[in-house]
């Protein structure tokens, strides 16, 4: 009988601590994911202890354009953060196909990390219809110029017609807190 109640109170007294870790382990992660009402692009910002750790940002529709760019305005990037001004950066194109993935490097004369995507693998360049995207990390770097700002996207929909007037283009700021801003004014601020 003695036996039987310490195993009881054994199994109990673990399952309370397996509980317990599972509670503490999951509530040091959260996700929290905004949606750019104009064009219905969405980043989801993944922090842990406080800090970044993944930068979702993509756009999985084009109902809010023209129907000529609906099927090739789409894109997914996700962004994370490896310390200091290091990042690395997986770009896929409207078919899903990764064109980028790799770490964000920095450009001479430049404290941040940063680079252009484009929608085919090895592209340079505004040389092809469709989404280009450019990426820069700002990482820990501090100070008025850079607002508190992690991470900038900004993307546009290229095109070879300079007649077009309607052309798709957005782009997303990370705060260093985890809150995004889709504001073009905010965007327009921070070093290029």
């Amino acid at each position: 009988m003695m036996k039987r109640m310490t195993r009881k109170l054994l199994l109990t007294s673990l399952a309370v601590m397996a509980g317990f870790f599972l509670v503490v382990t999951t509530a040091s992660a959260s996700t929290h994911t905004y949606k750019d009402k104009t064009t219905r692009a969405t980043v989801t910002v993944t922090k842990k202890k406080g800090k970044v750790t993944a930068i979702v940002y993509q756009l999985k529709t084009g109902k809010a354009f023209h129907k000529r760019y609906r099927t090739t305005t789409k894109f997914y990037t996700k962004l994370t953060p490896q310390g200091g001004t290091r990042a690395y950066l997986v770009r896929k194109n409207q078919h899903g196909k990764v064109t980028y993935k790799k770490t964000i490097p920095k450009i001479l004369g430049h404290k941040y990390a940063s680079v252009q995507t484009a929608p085919k693998i090895g592209e340079v360049g505004d040389v092809t219809e469709g989404i280009f995207m450019n990426v820069d990390y700002y990482g820990n770097l501090k100070g008025k110029r850079y607002h508190h700002a992690l991470a900038n996207f900004t993307w546009w929909w290229n095109t070879m017609n300079d007649n077009l007037t309607d052309i798709p283009s957005g782009n997303a700021v990370v705060l260093r807190s985890g809150k995004v801003s889709f504001s073009d004014k905010l965007n327009y601020k921070l070093p290029d």
